[in-house]
């Protein structure tokens, strides 16, 4: 790979894949990369850009645990620069230093600087639908925002990651997500009744999951607690602690979600 500049993403609901297409689309010369793509071949995971970003969604507190092993995984040449940005819905917590933290045991000495765009808390469990309204406000402030964030990756102005106060009791929420997290599709639910057999919760599934049996998804009990099999079901089958409302960004549709692998849905 061989470009000015490249950018992965994670993304279930739209809003981190959105803000990472306006970078690319705002910034000639860079390329746009699905972490969940790449994760399907971790030695797939390196690049020669000279300017690396990557944007992912804030979970408790942290980074997706998809995230944490991609930049695990993840090679650089000599003399890139990487800047995180991410999208969070009530609280950024210790996400960009916890991504910082873990690049910097692979590439001590790449210069790492981050931004953090505050958009729809996407959280089922937690939260309830925002109106079309308020959609509209979040959807104007990241055009706001990621043009900001374009004006200071090229810049080289982009906030430098340092530790805060917060990054220790969120660490520690972090750190219960990391065993806790791929056994939370036991709070999934599913209606027999309205499900259609559609696989699109298998498509969207970032990391193979979801598998049928008999005509209904079931789980493999490695999630990612990214609730894309929720918010995408067209039915509306699915549910997260007994509690069922959905939202894509709406700039994003279902086919710039779907992962990309050969085993795609067959009903058992």
């Amino acid at each position: 790979m061989s470009t000015q500049g490249c950018v992965y993403y994670f993304s279930a609901t739209g809003n981190s894949l959105s803000v990472a297409r306006r970078i690319c689309e705002g910034i000639p010369g860079f390329s746009l990369h699905s972490i969940a793509e790449q994760m399907q071949e971790p030695s797939r995971c390196s690049t020669d850009a000279p300017i690396v970003g990557i944007v992912f969604p804030v979970y408790l507190f942290s980074l997706p645990r998809m995230v944490a092993r991609f930049l695990r995984h993840l090679r650089l040449p000599q003399g890139c620069r990487v800047f995180f940005i991410a999208t969070y819905g009530s609280y950024a917590g210790a996400a960009l230093h916890k991504a910082h933290s873990l690049l910097a045991r692979q590439h001590p000495f790449v210069p790492m600087r981050g931004a953090a765009i505050r958009m729809v808390d996407t959280y089922i469990p937690f939260f309830f639908p925002p109106s079309p309204q308020k959609i509209q406000g979040f959807i104007a402030a990241e055009e706001k925002e990621v043009n900001r964030c374009i004006t200071a990756i090229t810049s080289g102005a982009l906030t430098p990651i340092r530790a805060g106060v917060h990054a220790i009791p969120t660490g520690v929420f972090s750190a219960l997500g990391e065993l806790v997290l791929p056994w939370s599709d036991y709070a999934l639910s599913v209606s027999s009744r309205r499900c259609t057999s559609c696989g699109r919760c298998q498509l969207v599934c970032p990391s193979d999951n979801i598998f049928y049996s008999k005509g209904i998804p079931r789980w493999k009990h490695r999630c990612e607690h990214c609730l894309a099999c929720v918010h995408w079901c067209p039915v509306g089958a699915l549910r997260i602690c007994g509690r069922r409302w959905q939202y894509h960004h709406p700039e994003i549709d279902v086919d710039d979600i779907c992962t990309k692998r050969e085993n795609v849905f067959s009903a058992q």
